[in-house]
């Protein structure tokens, strides 16, 4: 019992010391939130991507009648440029907004933000609107501002667009999270773990608190919504999502968002169909842009989503399709596309990742012509059976997926494809195609813990981190039809893994465990016959005599 006593006290007494004399570990929770690391924001450059003549840009501007909400109240507060406002000349904006809104809606006209900084709380948008932002519309800090919990909402209505004009939408993201818990690396890890690597990942991000404003945008029951020449800057939460909607199209459109802020998606298409997001710039803190089709009162099919030009800079997944996935997804399309993640500590968790575990069927779904950098593992599909809303046990599958013309640099992890083994029934992904999949480690010394026996996880959360190391340096397949070529693959210089391994149990690991042993028995052989044969003079002095037996 002493000894169980002591061992409590020296892990009491090394846990305080770690938290006193760690200078990455945030000590206090002030009311107020931490102030900002220099890396929580991407540095970005909005060039190509914001026009200052969007007249010019879109043949359907409309130059048609204008309602400006300043001729119904609204009033302009100071904003610093440096993230701070002035408390005591903030006007709350919300209702002449709204009024202007309600005006606009039967004329098929344009609400007007013009020039200055306008606070608001929840923003209601009608039909037949444009909502054309030429200053900056800042969502208030105060949680009770916002009913219902967005700041720019829409439901069942139609023929909508939010434009920039020299203007942008900006939230307060820092006064709805709890400060994080460690300070941000401020490099890459030394010694790659990929232990090491999560626990980064979730101790530097702010936790989301109650009540937030998320989605920060949504449309939902809606058709024909535009979003367009718009830079939309520190969500709080979720921030751009269509849910249950039809006919978008978001172009020409900046996301810059705090990259360790809560649970802070960049755009979100839930349950819609028929949407275009092109030439976009992503910076966020979690999934940059993610398809999802949960269980709602309406369950419909996802289909013919394009995602074209865009550039994703995120610490959680790059492109995604998940987690809810109890509905179908097909037909998707994501080419010519940047996920670059340098300046912040660790990157994108995956660049593509494509999971069904809630009873979805995923198909046609076409990847080609993806530049990554600093993402830990270029790619992880899985089909699992988490099976969420518990009507679709055993269900789930992803079918005929091409992935195409990958060049990643500077991975850390490999790339997984698997399916689960879950109740003796086997869920594949099937007919997956990779070519021209290039791939260049970060060079750095490695630790791994190899299971015996790599586990399923049936139920666990998807992410390409969730079976730990695993028995591949470059894709780790199991429970998958797999085909690929012209894979080009460059591991660590220390690296004794396979490039490619299909995982048919307990006999991999043996065989990976001799492998290790008869590397390590031929250089220790080599090293003895090596000192066995050298002359005895060069290691004994002439005085000593040294025999050799």
């Amino acid at each position: 019992m002493k000894y169980f006593l002591i061992l409590v006290l020296v892990l009491i007494i090394a846990l305080t010391s770690f938290y006193f004399f760690n200078d990455r570990i945030i000590k206090f929770y002030e009311e107020e939130p931490y102030p900002l690391f220099e890396s929580d924001f991407s540095r970005i450059d909005t060039t190509g991507y914001l026009f200052d003549d969007p007249q010019s840009r879109y043949a359907d501007y409309n130059k048609g009648l204008v309602y400006n909400i300043s001729d119904y109240g609204a009033i302009s507060g100071y904003y610093d440029g440096e993230g701070d406002i002035n408390e005591e000349i903030i006007r709350d904006n919300t209702e002449a907004i709204n009024r202007a809104i309600e005006l606009a809606s039967p004329n098929k006209a344009v609400v007007l933000i013009p020039e200055g900084n306008y606070v608001s709380g929840t923003i209601e948008l009608k039909s037949n609107i444009t909502l054309r932002i030429s200053g900056n519309l800042i969502g208030s800090r105060n949680r009770g501002d916002y009913l219902p919990r967005h700041f720019i909402f829409g439901e069942n209505i139609r023929n909508i667009v939010i434009e920039g004009d020299g203007g942008k939408i900006m939230g307060e993201g820092e006064y709805f999270w709890n400060n994080p818990f460690l300070k941000p690396l401020e490099s890459n890890l030394k010694v790659s773990d990929l232990r090491m690597l999560q626990l980064n990942h979730f101790l530097c991000k702010r936790e989301k608190k109650d009540n937030r404003p998320s989605p920060f945008m949504q449309f939902t029951g809606s058709e024909n919504i535009t979003v367009r020449n718009l830079m939309i800057e520190n969500s709080p939460g979720w921030t751009l999502t269509f849910r249950l909607s039809n006919d978008i199209l978001v172009r020409d459109v900046v996301l810059n968002n705090n990259i360790r802020g809560g649970n802070v998606d960049g755009i979100d298409i839930v349950a819609t169909s028929n949407i275009l997001i092109d030439n976009v710039l992503v910076s966020t803190a979690d999934d940059a842009i993610v398809l999802k089709n949960p269980e709602l009162d309406t369950s419909v099919s996802m289909t013919n989503i394009t995602i074209r030009n865009a550039k994703i800079s995120t610490t959680a997944n790059g492109f995604k399709i998940g987690t809810e996935t109890y509905s179908d997804i097909n037909n998707v399309i994501f080419v010519d596309s940047e996920i670059k993640t340098t300046g912040f500590y660790p990157g994108a968790i995956s660049g593509v990742a494509i999971e069904s575990v809630d009873g979805s069927h995923v198909s046609n779904i076409f990847v080609d012509n993806i530049t990554m950098r600093g993402v830990l593992a270029p790619l992880f599909i899985r089909v699992g059976n988490r099976n969420k809303y518990g009507s679709k046990d055993l269900l789930s599958s992803i079918d005929n997926v091409s992935i195409s013309n990958i060049s990643s640099y500077d991975c850390q992890l490999p790339s997984v494809i698997s399916g689960v083994n879950d109740k003796g029934i086997i869920l594949k992904a099937t007919n997956i195609y990779i070519n021209n999949f290039n791939v260049e480690y970060l060079d750095t010394p490695e630790i791994l813990f190899i299971s015996p026996a790599i586990p399923e996880n049936p139920a666990d959360y998807p992410e390409v981190w969730m079976f730990g190391d695993v028995l591949a340096y470059g894709i780790y397949i199991r429970h998958a039809e797999v085909k690929y070529e012209n894979l080009h693959i460059i591991p660590r210089a220390v690296n004794m893994r396979e490039e490619i391994v299909i995982d048919e149990g307990v006999a991999n690991y043996i065989f990976f465990l001799f492998k290790i042993l008869l590397i390590g028995g031929f250089f220790f052989g080599f090293l003895f016959m090596l000192l066995r044969n050298l002359k005895k003079e060069i290691f004994t002095p002439s005085h000593f005599k040294f025999k050799w037996e």
